[in-house]
């Protein structure tokens, strides 16, 4: 006669099983990896434009030097370009007068990372590296 006709519906699961959630985790370092290498590599050029700009400061200021002296010695950072400067240099910065007589505002790299001097090579502006890449300079005069 009548039959009930009962059916039992599963719930669908929320529940992940362990891979699953392994591979999510997975994925989630992987990304984070990739993040942190953007960012120190982002640190690396920032350092570099401030070499580059501190450097630059440097020949604008023993040209202003020049300018006042025209026959006057080679300047020296302190305490002749100091005051001429916005931000005076830190002690890695320095004026170097070659053999040649071409004086050189110049930045000890010996202390900075590989990253750095890389993308101070890459950058396309008038400082240049010695050979060794321990040396950054500028030419002022």
């Amino acid at each position: 006669m009548f039959r009930y006709r009962c059916s039992i519906k599963k719930k669908p699961s929320l529940a992940f099983t362990l891979i699953e959630l392994l591979i999510v985790i997975i994925i989630i370092g992987i990304l984070a990896g990739v993040m942190m290498l953007i960012v120190h590599s982002g640190n690396h050029a920032a350092e570099a434009a401030k070499i580059i700009s501190d450097l630059r400061s440097l020949k604008s200021a023993a040209m202003l030097y020049y300018l006042d002296n025209p026959d006057g010695p080679a300047p020296q950072i302190d305490p002749d370009l100091k005051t001429r400067m916005d931000r005076p240099p830190d002690g890695r910065y320095s004026i170097d007068e070659s053999a040649s007589g071409v004086i050189f505002a110049q930045c000890d790299l010996s202390s900075i990372s590989s990253g750095i001097i890389d993308k101070l090579k890459k950058s396309d502006t008038a400082v240049e590296l010695t050979s060794d890449d321990t040396i950054a300079r500028i030419k002022i005069r």
